[in-house]
């Protein structure tokens, strides 16, 4: 039989096949012991600041399973212990890496955690843009085996506990929930029905989020810190639906596209009736698109590039001819196969599109609507006017004024 040492040398190689995520042992007074991370200082530092260490602590004071920590950046690290009878006898940890997606415009957050010197900012730049990027799936498959190898027992998904920091800036506070999705009737079921709604396009999918709302009162009090603390919790559930939304047939690139556009509106709130406005235009938009995605998902791949390709570019003219080139068919081919598969033509679906687009922008941005007409294709303000009032019932003034989330 294997012993403990052997386990977790095959539990490393296994997971290193499929990732490359660094490895930590740690004493009992978060003394390294190993690491096979190349820059080690330099990721210890990262490991420990924003108030990491102290969280664990407290952690650890309570509970022995397993815990995964994520920052408003998407870093993340999976912590797990090795108990013994006085108390933790060790600490493991994997990482950092990316949970979901690895954003550039995040490494100077993610920089600022700790000082550096010019050449330590290079290295770290150098070593955040290799990073791998890990399923919520692969997380907790990962958090579960390393707990298996250090207690040879058994867990399931529901006792691995989620925390979160807030990077520190000017004077921030730090804050953390422990055991935020605990119990039946917790955030942990809630979270994984809001998920398999959004996979399914399931338009109900607000309902979920007006059942959460009681879980969150006496968590926020509605002062800047815990504006800033909900902020940080709706992006990990950005990153978590753009993924849920990709699983249900949405396209990875439009998918984390569309991410980095919330991820930037998010940053931009200052209220709690903002961020709350703005979670809903998420959970809505991504479900619009996932349920749109399935449509597509049973035409033939040339339709599907063709509509991938309108929906990432509806800036461009977007000319018939240069469609029918890009999958390799005549206009009149490509026309009657998209109306035959589609039921609508490329122009209704384009314009279609755009309208959405023009939605989109209307609510969330202050983009002027001349500006929104021409940027779309529309021309005229008065001809997207015209359009748009057919398409609503509204003209676009109109419903700006009655559905925007951020002013």
């Amino acid at each position: 039989m294997l012993g403990k040492n052997e386990i977790l040398d095959a539990f490393r190689q296994l997971t290193g096949s499929c990732y490359e995520i660094w490895n930590w042992k740690y004493d009992f007074r978060f003394n390294v012991i190993e690491s096979d991370c190349p820059n080690e200082s330099l990721f210890n530092s990262l490991f420990f600041a924003n108030g990491r260490r102290a969280a664990i602590e407290e952690y650890m004071s309570k509970s022995t399973l397993p815990i995964v920590f994520t920052s408003s950046t998407m870093l993340s690290w999976i912590v797990a212990f090795e108990p013994s009878s006085v108390g933790i006898n060790a600490i493991y940890v994997k990482g950092p890496f990316f949970s979901g997606y690895n954003d550039p415009k995040s490494y100077s957050d993610i920089i600022d955690a700790i000082e550096l010197t010019a050449d330590t900012e290079e290295i770290m730049l150098a070593s955040l843009k290799k990073l791998p990027m890990l399923t919520s799936s692969s997380i907790m498959q990962f958090a579960l085996m390393l707990h298996y190898c250090l207690t040879g027992k058994t867990i399931t998904v529901d006792h691995v506990s989620s925390l979160s920091s807030i990077s520190k800036k000017k004077k921030s506070t730090f804050k953390v929930m422990i055991d935020q999705f605990e119990g039946e009737s917790g955030y942990w079921n809630i979270e994984h029905e809001l998920l398999d709604r959004v996979r399914n396009g399931d338009l109900d999918v607000i309902k979920v989020v007006n059942r959460a709302t009681p879980l969150m009162s006496g968590i926020f009090d509605g002062d800047k810190k815990s504006v800033g603390f909900y902020k940080q919790k709706i992006h990990i559930l950005l990153t978590l639906v753009s993924r849920a939304a990709a699983e249900g047939g949405m396209s990875r690139k439009l998918a984390f596209s569309l991410c980095a556009d919330y991820r930037r509106l998010l940053n931009k709130c200052s209220s709690m009736s903002e961020v709350n406005a703005l979670s809903d235009e998420i959970l809505l938009d991504y479900v619009h698109r996932v349920r749109e995605s399935k449509r597509v998902a049973s035409c033939s791949s040339q339709i599907r590039e063709c509509c991938e390709y309108i929906n990432l570019n509806l800036e461009e003219k977007l000319a018939l001819g240069f469609l029918a080139k890009k999958v390799g068919y005549s206009e009149h081919h490509l026309s009657r196969k998209f109306n035959q598969e589609m039921g609508c033509s490329i122009t209704d679906y384009i314009q279609n599109e755009r309208l959405e687009k023009a939605k989109y922008l209307l609510t969330t941005t202050n983009t002027n609507i001349e500006e929104i007409s021409l940027d779309l294709g529309f021309g005229s303000r008065s001809y997207f006017t015209s359009i748009f009032r057919i398409s609503t019932g509204e003209t676009p003034s109109e419903y700006r004024k009655k559905k925007t989330v951020i002013v």
